[in-house]
């Protein structure tokens, strides 16, 4: 088994995220590269015995990093790093219950929110956490469709528009202007037909 460099990857001004969720046996581990510094990364690695597939998947806004894994425990999980010194330092975590296996597919972050993908059988959700406390705010569906497996596959968000992916339909849903997403503007939620 191969560790699965690069199978996720973040960046922002300074710094760029590698994850590996195959390295350690599937426990997984986290690169982080400074642009300055490439030759002394930091490692991050699990920190219980229960994750799986740490560094599946990856979000990064400030400086905060969001890092996905699998759990032996639960259907799945993210770990929030916040950079102190040279290191980076865990401040809090989100589980989902057994019933989401795939919680945490997909991760997308800014300065107020945490959306979590959770593509499911029974119809995908993304879960919008708050950052602040880590509560969470609101659960998305397919607007056309609340079945749909794969929603929630791929999530991207800047200036307040979030895009969720839902590949399984040819299309990804658009949200933005709603209290849901917290963003400004109109209250359309557009869907871009991709095929």
């Amino acid at each position: 088994v191969g560790t699965e460099a690069g199978s996720s990857l973040v960046s922002d001004d300074d710094s760029f995220v590698v994850g590996l969720p195959g390295a350690n046996d599937g426990d997984g581990e986290v690169t982080i590269f400074d642009i300055n510094e490439l030759d002394n990364p930091v490692t991050l690695s699990p920190s219980d015995d229960d994750t799986i597939d740490f560094g599946k998947s990856l979000a990064m806004d400030d400086d905060l990093l969001a890092v996905g894994s699998g759990s032996t425990q639960s259907g799945g999980k993210v770990e929030l790093f916040d950079p102190s010194g040279s290191s980076y330092q865990s401040i809090g975590s989100i589980e989902s219950s057994a019933d989401y296996p795939e919680f945490a597919t997909a991760l997308a972050m800014n300065e107020d929110a945490l959306y979590v993908g959770s593509p499911d059988p029974s119809g995908g959700r993304v879960y919008d956490y708050t950052l602040a406390d880590l509560s969470l705010s609101d659960t998305l569906a397919d607007p056309d469709n609340a079945s749909n497996p794969s929603f929630g596959e791929a999530l991207a968000i800047e200036e307040g528009v979030l895009v969720v992916g839902a590949p399984d339909t040819d299309a990804a849903t658009v949200q933005t202007g709603t209290s849901k997403i917290e963003a400004s503007g109109g209250s359309s939620k557009p869907e871009i037909d991709l095929a």
